[in-house]
């Protein structure tokens, strides 16, 4: 359904926040006045390498998805067949955005989902003293914009890694680390946001999961809608405007930011920076109802609801396509494609990508979960038609597109693992490529915080490969089996999706997930990216080994080791999660009556026994870690960031020298103001922006009109 521009998306595209930037950088930019390109950075997620039509018919000759807009990309652009992603979506984001190891930062982590920072309310995120490609664009004097997932913080809560901070301010999103404005699914897609009743069970432990007697915990959100309001939002800036996420609409409505965005910065005569984070085709896979219907189908693509998804992504990337050719823009915007994270195969084989041949997957560093397609077109710049596989990474974006906006980055930022490529994406002679020249350095691979792999020009170096489950029963299993009819090069206690909000695992990165090799394992990527043919002497094996012995010592003499910000907390109290209340001081079911909720108000209420609520709130651990981390999360979480405090009238409550939680645990916060998509639509329509009236935010009821800005938490038609 169409409906009128609402002032959430207005207030994404209009002046500054009451926030003051986090992380100022000052480029000292020195721009080239023949350069200086838009850029439009599309990001796909879990996209295989041999899902894109052309790069699965060079890959195996033949394809299983349909996709228009990127045949066009690879015709009019070059192909990236050596591109290399982080093995995970945290660390993935924080590569292509800092240009950085993720493990500087402590945005990896190596046990189960914790490897992805999923839960939205932790007091963590990307360090706030990191620059972004949007701080350095904006010093460029380029306007900078986000639409789509974020997964790197949100900084709901009352403290995150930079202090104390008013709760809510959000401080991790996109507003805040270089972006002017910004429409935003805080998280990542999960099994918990589906929307489709049909899923049943597979929605997780979200909204509507079953109570252990078999009856609903709540009414599930009408159809459409993510079955969480927990972890499944949508945030304009910083303002939460649907809670739970109209899925079925998400797509149109990151499109209509994208275009609005670029329209503005046209219209100022503006160089301008768009990164769209698309969630496709990642599982639980939606689309709008014009590309197939769900589940049960019939799917209108072959491929199923895979093949659905992703012929949305590339609808929404031919839009944008599209929008630039009507601005006039086409020969002076440099379009880069690429997928964040390799096919998650633990999903099952109808819900993953194809790896194109390629061993394993995402949470993988077998080169299934590192090599995922990529396209660069920018007409008259980049050559068209052109295939390479010199190898380029994640890393190199950042400072590739800070050396063609005219940025220095050697004086200013220092710390770069990135290379600037921006010569070979001009000439894709491999000579240029910094990363496969006679003077290329060894670069290192990372499971978790672990360097585990290396390569040198298109020899990799393994000291550790992935365990992978053996043949048995389901995939999640502790015991390491799967059953080969759900995937294949899988790994143990990997894809369960009834974890907390529906988080799926990875693969992990602890001893118990690899097996190190006394003597490294090689393999010529040239002439068997399969990894089937194992190197283990010779001239050439002997030259890797030594590069990536030097890499490595390099490596751990000069980097300080992070702590993982991404570990699996659930913060208290619950409110640290961002929520919208509805009303101003009014208490809204849709965020404390979820099981989640129910488990922490069990571990919050003080009528419960000390065993109670240790024993919810190891219940409500367990479903986001595995179980071999649930003592060391207890013990941190319990810990964290206050003092124990004696038991009223010295009462023993079962627990150890008379303790009790702090009281900030104890008393859930419900006054926080917000707007969201929840408030019965009563007044007139409020004016359009001129600039964006063309532009329309997509819902699946009436239109849900969006209060002014600096009356949130009033809604005239009444909360629903």
């Amino acid at each position: 359904l169409r409906v009128t521009t609402s002032e959430a998306l207005r207030a994404a595209l209009a002046g500054p926040q009451a926030l003051p930037e986090v992380a100022p950088f000052d480029a000292h930019a020195r721009a080239s006045p023949a350069l200086r390109p838009n850029l439009l950075l599309f990001l796909a997620e879990d996209l295989g390498y041999g899902d894109p039509r052309p790069f699965a018919l060079r890959a195996t000759g033949r394809a299983n998805n349909t996709t228009p807009t990127l045949d066009r990309m690879a015709r009019g652009g070059l192909m990236l067949t050596h591109y290399l992603t982080e093995p995970s979506g945290t660390p993935a984001r924080t590569a292509v955005l800092t240009g950085r190891h993720p493990q500087r930062t402590g945005m990896a982590a190596d046990a189960g989902p914790q490897r992805d920072l999923f839960a939205l309310g932790a007091p963590a995120g990307l360090p706030l003293s990191e620059v972004t490609l949007g701080h350095i664009a904006r010093a460029a004097g380029y306007r900078t914009s986000y639409s789509g997932a974020w997964q790197l913080g949100v900084g709901a809560g009352e403290l995150t890694a930079g202090g104390a901070m008013p709760n809510g301010t959000l401080a991790f999103l996109p507003r805040h680390r270089g972006f002017d404005d910004a429409l935003v699914f805080p998280g990542a897609n999960t099994a918990s946001c589906t929307p489709y009743t049909a899923d049943g069970a597979d929605a997780g432990a979200g909204a509507g999961a079953a109570a252990s007697d078999g009856s609903s915990l709540l009414p599930l959100p009408a159809e459409g809608y993510a079955r969480s309001p927990e972890a499944c939002l949508l945030v304009a800036n910083s303002t939460i405007v649907q809670q739970p996420a109209y899925m079925l609409g998400l797509e149109a409505n990151l499109v209509a930011h994208a275009k609005a965005s670029m329209v503005l910065a046209e219209s100022q005569g503006r160089p301008w920076l768009h990164v769209f984070s698309d969630l496709h085709p990642r599982a639980p896979h939606y689309s709008a109802p014009r590309f197939g219907p769900g589940p049960p189908g019939p799917f209108l693509s072959s491929n199923g609801r895979f093949g659905q998804a992703l012929l949305e992504m590339d609808w929404a990337l031919g839009e944008l396509l599209d929008e630039i050719d009507r601005l006039g823009a086409t020969d002076r915007t440099l379009v880069f494609f690429a997928s964040l994270t390799g096919p998650h195969r633990e999903a099952g084989w109808d819900a993953s990508g194809r790896a194109g041949g390629l061993k394993g997957g995402r949470g993988q560093v077998w080169e299934g979960g590192l090599r995922v397609p990529a396209i660069a077109r920018w007409p008259g710049k980049v050559p068209a038609d052109v295939v390479s596989d010199a190898p380029v990474r994640a890393l190199d974006l950042l400072p590739t597109f800070a050396s063609l906006a005219g940025v220095q980055m050697a004086d200013t930022h220092p710390g770069l693992d990135g290379l600037d490529q921006s010569l070979f994406l001009r000439s894709a002679v491999d000579a240029f490529n910094p990363r496969a020249g006679e003077g290329a350095r060894a670069q290192l691979h990372f499971c978790g915080t672990r360097p585990v792999a290396a390569r040198l020009r298109h020899m990799k170096v393994y000291w550790a490969t992935q365990r992978w489950a053996l043949p048995g029963s389901q995939p999640g299993q502790s015991s390491g089996v799967h059953d080969h009819s759900v995937c294949t090069e899988c790994c143990p206690r990997a894809g369960w999706g009834a974890g907390l909000f529906g988080q799926a695992s990875v693969c992990g990165c602890d001893d118990g997930s690899l097996v190190w090799h006394d003597v490294p394992v090689a393999y010529d990527m040239a002439a068997d990216r399969e990894e089937t043919r194992p190197i283990r002497s010779g001239a050439r094996y002997a030259e890797a080994v030594r590069a990536a012995e030097e890499a490595l010592s390099t490596w751990k003499a000069q980097v300080p080791h992070a702590p993982a910000c991404v570990a699996c907390t659930l913060p208290l109290p619950l409110s640290n999660w961002p929520c919208c209340r509805g009303r101003s001081n009014a208490r809204a079911g849709q965020c404390t009556a979820r099981q989640p909720a129910g488990l922490m108000r069990t571990v919050v209420d003080q009528e419960s026994s000390a065993a109670q609520r240790r024993a919810a709130f190891e219940q409500a651990v367990r479903g986001c870690t595995s179980a071999e981390d649930v003592d060391y999360q207890m013990q941190a979480l319990l810990a964290e960031g206050a003092a124990m405090t004696p038991a009223a009238d010295g009462a023993d409550d079962g627990t150890q020298d008379g303790a009790v939680l702090p009281h900030h645990a104890r008393s859930l916060d419900e006054s926080r103001p917000c707007t969201c998509n929840l408030c019965a639509p009563a007044v007139a329509a409020l004016e359009d922006s001129s600039l964006v009236s063309e532009h329309r935010l997509h819902s699946a009821t009436a239109a849900p009109v969006m209060p002014p800005h600096g009356h949130h938490g009033e809604c005239p038609g009444g909360w629903r």
